[in-house]
């Protein structure tokens, strides 16, 4: 998606043709899909974000699962912390939830 410039201007005409070369469709927030959802401004309800019911289902199932083991990892970390090779493989794969949290929108709700 090419980068969206500003406004030249600030009259209506200005305005609209700015609008004009925004994007349409952006990928569906479910980082395992490659389907476009599509911009409605005729709908009512909040714009979608997923192109279907089963990715938002799948996305949120998804998040919550990655948040359970981020949370169980993080209390092996916590209190009486474990040493050598058992400590460091925790620590990655902490900081491997929380880079794929990031694509979810991060580890905070």
């Amino acid at each position: 998606m090419p980068a969206i410039q500003p406004a030249r201007g600030d009259s209506v005409a200005d305005l609209r043709a700015s609008r004009a070369k925004y994007p349409t469709a952006s990928p569906c927030r479910n980082p395992t899909c490659a389907a476009l959802v599509t911009y409605d401004e005729t709908s009512r309800g909040a714009p979608a974000r997923f192109c279907s019911d089963r990715c938002r289902t799948e996305f949120n199932r998804t998040k919550r699962a990655l948040k359970f083991d981020l949370t169980h990892v993080q209390s092996q970390l916590s209190g009486q912390p474990p040493q050598g090779k058992i400590a460091r493989e925790l620590k990655g794969q902490s900081t491997h939830l929380r880079w794929l949290l990031d694509w979810y929108g991060g580890d905070d709700d």
